[in-house]
């Protein structure tokens, strides 16, 4: 079965959020409407941001409720400067509507198989972490550079156990089984996207 990295695109021509690079990932966490390079305030199902996976709260729990192993929590959009200040400059740009969104995660980690086309690097506690992936679907733009057959992220089935959303050890990835893709592409979800990375065997 294969296995795939849901990834949310960058679009200038869709409304981004700007999340607090310094604080916990937590649901008090500071997100505003990103105004910086972003020419489009239309809200997507999926809205990329600078940390985070995140979607429509109504998705998100949907995911939750027909898969195994995805989190969420939900936050608050807080205003940005220059909406407190009255700074109209770009204002334009950022979204007219406030819905609800939520973060979408996962804390199931399942470790690699020997075979995985990975390198890794010890810290100083000696816990390893993957410091290159190599052969695995990349986004560069609008274009999906495809995986390298053989190449990629392996992984034990009785490991996986049942999940349809995890991540490698040690990752902040948010891995997904092609059930979830399916799914998600049946439902006609828009600025999402799935590449593959690897296979469970």
């Amino acid at each position: 079965m294969k296995v795939y990295s849901l990834q949310i695109p960058r679009n200038h021509n869709y409304a981004q959020l700007l999340v607090s690079p310094d604080q916990e990932f937590t649901k008090e966490i500071d997100v505003w409407w990103e105004d910086w390079g972003v020419t489009g305030n239309e809200i997507k199902d999926f809205i990329a941001s600078n940390r985070s996976k995140t979607c429509l709260e109504s998705i998100a729990d949907e995911l939750e409720k027909e898969f195994i192993g995805l989190s969420s929590f939900k936050f608050d959009v807080k205003k940005t400067e220059k909406e407190k200040t009255g700074n109209l400059t770009r204002l334009k740009h950022l979204p007219k509507e406030n819905p609800n969104l939520k973060f979408i995660y996962t804390s199931i980690e399942i470790k690699l198989l020997p075979l995985s086309t990975v390198e890794f690097e010890e810290d100083e506690s000696g816990e390893k972490h993957i410091e290159e992936i190599y052969g695995i679907s990349e986004l560069r733009g609008d274009i999906i550079i495809p995986r390298e057959e053989g190449k990629g992220f392996f992984f034990n089935k009785n490991d996986v156990n049942g999940y349809d959303f995890f991540k490698p050890l040690n990752t902040g990835f948010l891995l997904c089984t092609e059930k979830v893709k399916e799914f998600c592409e049946k439902k006609r979800y828009t600025n999402v996207v799935f590449l593959e990375v690897g296979d469970i065997v």
